[in-house]
Formats: structure tokens, sequence, C-alpha cells
């Protein structure tokens, strides 16, 4: 990460294993289904950061990843997926992205004052 002045860049991925789906988390505020096995495999997923020294110990940095299944999905029965009412027998194919830009401040602690 750079500090005063500089920049860096980072590549990530991850390769996902196993059958991915999707769901509702706990704290969903409907009783309506989302469960849905998603088809195919997970392909590896890239990614990138770019960071950029701002100045007085502040940086930017710029992230980015993308992820894809190798298949299409048809949902079972009615359900909502991220607020998206999918009804039975549509198919949906899985593709997520991500973009962010965040401000960081590195704090630096200098101990007990006396």
């Amino acid at each position: 990460m750079p500090g005063e002045a500089g920049w860096n860049i980072g590549l990530t991925g991850w390769l996902p294993i196993g059958h991915p789906f999707t769901d509702k988390g706990h704290a969903a505020d409907f009783t309506g289904l989302s469960k849905l096995q998603l088809a195919g495999k997970s392909k590896g997923s890239p990614g990138v950061e770019i960071g950029i020294a701002a100045g007085l110990h502040n940086s930017i940095r710029i992230s980015y990843f993308n992820s894809k299944l190798s298949g299409t999905t048809t949902a079972p029965t009615d359900l909502v997926i991220f607020s998206q009412g999918y009804l039975k027998g549509r198919s949906a194919h899985h593709q997520c992205q991500a973009v962010q830009l965040a401000r960081f401040r590195t704090s630096i602690s200098r101990g007990p004052t006396r």
C-alpha cells in the first residue's frame, strides 16, 4: 500500500470448488423462497487492485473482480433473489462483478505519552 508517495498494483484471484447456490440471509425481511442451486461449474475469478498515494498518510484504492459460471439455471419454483423476482421456469445466468473505490487513512501510533 502506498504511503506519502507512490502507487501499487495487485492481482487477485480464486478458484471456487463445489456446487454454488444462492439463498437469502438470516436477517431477510421476507418469507418467499430464495434458495437456487446454480448449474455448471464455477470458473476462475480474476481481480485487480490499484492503490495511489494521496498524501498525509492517505491512499485511494480501486478494486475489481469478476465471477462466472459455465451453465444456465432454471428456477424450479417462483423465487426472489437479490430483490429480483424469478418466475418458475425462467432461466438465469450467473455473473457477478464488483468495482470498489475507497479512501484509506493510515494511522501512526506513537505509544503512550507521559
